[in-house]
C-alpha cells in the first residue's frame, strides 16, 4: 500500500517571497516501512538473547551454581 504525503510549506509573510516548498512530497510504502520496523525489533531480540548467552558462559566459567539477574 502506498500513501501520497504532502508536507508543509515554509511561508514568511513579511518578506514578499512566495512559499517556497521545505521538502518534497514523497511516497511512503508501508509495506517496507513495516518490514524495516521488524527487522529492527528482531535485531534487538537477537541482541539481547546473544546478551544473555554471554552471561550465562561467563557465570558457568566462574563455577557459579544460581543465576543472578540484573548484575
Amino acid at each position: 500500500m502506498k500513501i501520497q504525503v504532502q508536507l508543509p510549506l515554509d511561508f514568511s509573510a513579511h518578506d514578499g517571497v512566495e512559499p517556497q516548498p521545505r521538502h518534497t512530497a514523497r511516497v511512503v510504502d508501508l509495506g517496507v516501512e513495516r518490514e524495516a520496523r521488524q527487522r529492527r525489533r528482531m535485531a534487538r531480540a537477537y541482541a539481547d538473547i546473544a546478551e544473555s548467552v554471554r552471561h550465562l558462559t561467563e557465570s558457568s566459567r566462574r563455577g557459579a551454581t544460581t543465576l543472578s539477574r540484573g548484575k
